[in-house]
């Protein structure tokens, strides 16, 4: 295989990788902490806020107006990408407080 050839494959090859390596490629983008990886499909999003926090050890408060449904898939990426992604999907905020996460639809939040 010539030398343009490989570099024609390794191009070829780069999009064929599933989007879950391509986002934990993009880590260290200023986030700092324990890295989590997520599988759920159509799952409860409380349950996949409260994988965040059995990963990480990090105490998380959700608001009785949190609700619905989400199908995630991220491996090995910061918690806070990770949190940041489910956040916006859903229409949720958070503040965080030493090692405790608030979290409740966006707007009702102090």
């Amino acid at each position: 295989m010539s030398g343009v050839q490989k570099k024609v494959f390794i191009i070829f090859l780069a999009f064929l990788l599933p989007a879950p390596l391509m986002v934990s490629a993009q880590q260290g983008q200023g986030y700092t902490g324990d890295i989590v990886s997520l599988d759920y499909r159509e799952a409860n999003v409380i349950e996949v806020y409260n994988d965040i926090a059995r990963q990480t050890g990090l105490n998380i408060v959700v608001h009785p107006g949190v609700k619905g449904n989400i199908t995630v898939k991220l491996f090995d990426v910061h918690w806070q990408k990770a949190l940041e992604v489910i956040l916006e999907t859903m229409g949720h905020e958070a503040r965080i407080d030493v090692n405790t996460v608030f979290i409740a639809p966006a707007g009702k939040l102090n």
